[in-house]
């Protein structure tokens, strides 16, 4: 038996085609099937899909998409929909590697990546959410040296960047593969930009 932990079968597209394509499904051995929610309107409707369907549950929660349409009641929605006991998930949200970002250095601070180590202020600050082994390499300084917004250190062996006031040094925790400022062409971002704060609990 297979399960087929992410579909949309709420989207436009499979209006008139939900039982063909669980049909497709079962064919395939795909017996279980988990509709993931976007935001609070089709997080209901992956509820009312697993009442209809047996081997239909759903996942509710909100896209980095429609992050700015969470607000206090849309989240007291969401959380009215999660009682329901075919709810088996918490998503759209995922592993993101691409909105969220750290706030490493505020206006004021200076904030220098050498050897692939961070250090704010002179001291080197201690990451444990990063993977084992993971440092903080530079990818492309080119837009920032461009810009003004980076300069090397005195050694030539790391970046100095002297965050500006209204702005924001922001890093990725899966730092290998982050687009942040350390290849943002303006280097920081503006405190106006920022939508929100992002909370998780990290189970053992």
């Amino acid at each position: 038996m297979f399960i087929d932990t992410h579909a949309h079968l709420d989207f436009p597209e499979f209006k008139n085609e939900v039982h063909q394509v669980l049909g497709r499904a079962n064919s395939a051995e795909v017996k279980r099937i988990i509709n993931v929610g976007v935001d609070v309107d089709s997080s209901k409707k992956s509820v009312d899909l697993s009442r209809k369907y047996p081997e239909v549950y759903a996942a509710c929660g909100i896209h980095p998409h429609s992050a700015n349409d969470l607000d206090i009641e849309a989240n007291q929605k969401l959380l009215s929909i999660t009682n329901h006991p075919k709810v088996v998930a918490i998503g759209e949200i995922g592993l993101d590697y691409y909105y969220l970002k750290r706030v490493i250095g505020m206006a004021g601070d200076e904030v220098v990546l050498k050897e692939g180590v961070v250090f704010v202020n002179g001291k080197k600050i201690n990451e444990p959410y990063l993977r084992a082994g993971e440092r903080t390499q530079v990818p492309d300084v080119a837009g920032g040296f461009l810009s003004g917004g980076v300069a090397m250190t005195s050694d030539g062996k790391g970046f100095v960047y002297n965050v500006p006031k209204g702005k924001y040094f922001v890093l990725g925790d899966n730092r290998e593969d982050s687009i942040d400022s350390r290849s943002f062409v303006d280097v920081y971002v503006n405190a106006s930009d920022v939508k929100g704060k992002f909370t998780y609990l990290r189970f053992p």
